[in-house]
């Protein structure tokens, strides 16, 4: 069963298409759900997005609000992302676009571990 699994998740599975040929929809890739899950949950942990919906909920009757808020605060602005990262793509190698965003990381990393306190 495991060996049935993992060989579904290393696959590439095409489009399905329609009767009439048209694409219906891509086929889910697990491993990039769990890698773009794991991702961006690491980095979201004590971000400043994380202090403000604490700060919200400690200070408000209903946690039910601010976490839907923030939720659909999360999910709107990551669907900007994957719609500017579609449109990039299309201009931009996916390698050159994950080089740059290293190197961005990088920069940023380095400023603040060797930055001026203020």
């Amino acid at each position: 069963m495991r060996n049935a699994i993992e060989r579904g998740l290393a696959e590439e599975k095409p489009l399905r298409r329609q009767k009439g040929g048209g694409k219906v929809a891509e086929a889910m890739d697990y491993r990039l759900l769990l890698s773009t899950f794991v991702a961006i949950f690491v980095a979201e942990l004590g971000d400043k997005t994380q202090l403000a919906t604490l700060s919200l909920t400690a200070g408000s009757a209903s946690r039910l609000s601010v976490f839907l808020g923030s939720a659909l605060a999360l999910v709107t602005s990551s669907a900007i992302a994957v719609l500017a990262g579609d449109m990039v793509a299309r201009w931009i190698s996916p390698r050159t676009l994950q080089r740059v965003a290293g190197v961005v990381f990088l920069g940023l990393g380095a400023l603040y571990l060797f930055g001026r306190n203020e």
